[in-house]
């Protein structure tokens, strides 16, 4: 979520300067804030069910123990986040702009993917009185981050 969230912040801008003297490229903000929320709003729906999917899948093949749930969930979530930010760097290299919003929304829809394994990992590696804190803790941190970044940013 927070690596979405930065990117909902930075990719519109992204769209609006890259490449200012190329037509293909001009963007005014609300049709980049637009494009960028369509593909954020489909890749996080259609995201967080096939990463979920995935997860119960591979699950069903390993011991049902907490040690091979957490690797399970840790190799997903490893995997998806290397492969989603991977797609996303791609991206910026793209020439053309339907090559770029393709690949920017294959990387937003691994980083999506994550979601299952990271509310899994939270649940399965926290004793069950701490649950809910550690949930609380997370989302604290995580928009707490989100927040200073996108702050920080604006003020430059």
């Amino acid at each position: 979520t927070a690596s979405i969230a930065g990117l909902s912040f930075y990719i519109p801008l992204f769209i609006q300067t890259n490449k200012p003297c190329d037509p293909k490229w001009d963007f005014p903000e609300a049709k980049a804030d637009f494009i960028f929320g369509a593909i954020v709003a489909s890749t996080g729906f259609i995201g967080t069910a096939v990463g979920g999917i995935a997860l119960d899948w591979h699950q069903k093949r390993v011991e049902d123990s907490r040690v091979g749930r957490l690797s399970t969930s840790g190799m997903h979530i490893t995997f998806q986040i290397t492969a989603g930010m991977g797609a996303c760097i791609l991206a910026v290299y793209m020439a053309e702009p339907p090559a770029f919003f393709g690949v920017i929304a294959i990387g937003c829809f691994l980083v999506f993917t994550t979601t299952a394994g990271t509310n899994l990992l939270i649940n399965w590696s926290v004793p069950p009185e701490n649950r809910s804190m550690a949930v609380v803790r997370l989302l604290s941190f995580s928009s707490s981050t989100t927040s200073s970044s996108s702050s920080s940013s604006s003020s430059l």
